[in-house]
């Protein structure tokens, strides 16, 4: 295992990060989105709509199987006829 090559006491003191607040924080992605959009708008436009995707499929996902299983479950307990029957012979 390696050694520290100076002792601890004369390590620098380390300060806990500092977090921007609030309004700086939007300012500056902001102003990352803006110069990222004037360098590459297409690479902008993708990974907006590549993260909607990604947040929306398993929304739609979910509903359509909701309604898969509700649609089941109706045909099982036969609360209501099934809309398109064949006709019995």
């Amino acid at each position: 295992m390696s050694q520290p090559r100076h002792p601890a006491e004369l390590s620098p003191k380390r300060e806990p990060p500092r977090r921007l607040a609030l309004k700086p924080y939007a300012r500056a992605v902001a102003q990352v989105l803006r110069v990222s959009f004037r360098a590459s708008p297409a690479a902008v436009v993708m990974k907006v709509v590549g993260s909607l995707i990604s947040a929306l499929l398993p929304l739609v996902t979910t509903y359509f199987a909701a309604l898969t299983t509700t649609a089941l479950a109706a045909a099982y307990a036969a609360t209501r006829p099934p809309a398109n029957r064949p006709l019995s012979t």
